[in-house]
């Protein structure tokens, strides 16, 4: 869910667009004014992205409860190698900071906010990407202005959750993350509170398959939420970084899979983490349902 290093990377490329799934990181993109580096900030932690060469960590097999329906739904979870997380450390060649893998305590914590999480998501959520989007054919759309290509959401966030909001960076359809929105002001290389809409084109059980890593390359948390969509995943880290909550969405129309972020870096609490979710999934509803 977020980069090896702990701050600045460049700025997604082009066509990071579709891509297996196993490209995909949680990561909270955050843009300075035109021409500045993109800081990823969804989790400010070290992370292997699924391609990297660390291996997998162990699954182990958990039963839960779907909260809408009752259902009992069985998935694979991570369960990390170490018990207490190490100590940061510091990139010898570039001089940034990596911050401790998550821990064991951390896995379980997220968990049970994901568990808590589930029971607040709307059931039957349909989603349908726009017709428009199938001519860019899975590549990186090019705007003059990329804010045309994404929802006014900015009053509906502040309405659900306080204080104003704005647009801060990206485009749509790209993914996992696309458009931005974030607390006003927004602070470029400081802000970590972020909501994002991300939208990939693809076939949606590679899209799904995989998911995301959390510091350290431990593979995130996930709960199955077929309450929410049919094949919906509820999945995230709240580890070094803060707490960040993804929900994975297949569109309607089969054709690729919606992604819908919320994080909060290190000084926001999971509970409001979790209310910016809540809050950019109804915005989600409200303009692609």
């Amino acid at each position: 869910m977020t980069p090896p290093e702990n701050d600045k990377v460049d700025e997604p490329t082009a066509d990071e667009g579709p891509g297996s799934a196993g490209t995909r990181r949680r990561t909270a993109v955050l843009a300075g004014a035109a021409g500045l580096a993109v800081l990823v900030g969804a989790v400010t932690a070290g992370v292997a992205i699924a391609g990297s060469s660390n291996p997998a960590p162990a699954t182990a097999a958990t039963t839960t409860s779907t909260p809408t329906t009752g259902d009992v739904v069985t998935t694979s979870v991570p369960v990390s190698a170490s018990v207490s997380a190490p100590a940061t450390t510091t990139d010898g060649n570039t001089g940034k900071v990596i911050p401790p893998a998550m821990s064991s305590e951390q896995s379980e914590k997220t968990r049970t906010e994901l568990t808590a999480l589930a029971a607040r998501l709307p059931a039957h959520l349909a989603l349908t990407a726009p017709a428009t989007w199938a001519q860019y054919g899975g590549q990186t759309p090019s705007y003059d202005e990329d804010i045309v290509s994404c929802p006014h959401i900015a009053d509906r966030l502040a309405a659900d959750l306080g204080a104003r909001w704005t647009y801060s960076y990206g485009k749509l359809p790209t993914g996992p993350f696309g458009c931005y929105w974030t607390p006003v002001p927004w602070i470029p290389d400081v802000s970590r509170f972020f909501v994002s809409i991300g939208y990939q084109t693809g076939t949606v059980p590679d899209l799904m398959r995989g998911m995301d890593f959390c510091a350290g390359g431990v593979l995130a948390p996930r709960v199955s939420v077929p309450a929410v969509a049919p094949g919906a995943v509820l999945y995230g880290c709240d580890d070094a970084g803060g707490p960040g909550y993804d929900l994975a969405v297949p569109d309607t129309g089969g054709r690729g899979v919606f992604f819908l972020h919320a994080t909060g870096g290190a000084q926001q609490p999971p509970a409001k983490v979790a209310d910016a979710l809540v809050a950019v999934i109804d915005c989600a509803t409200r303009s692609y349902a």
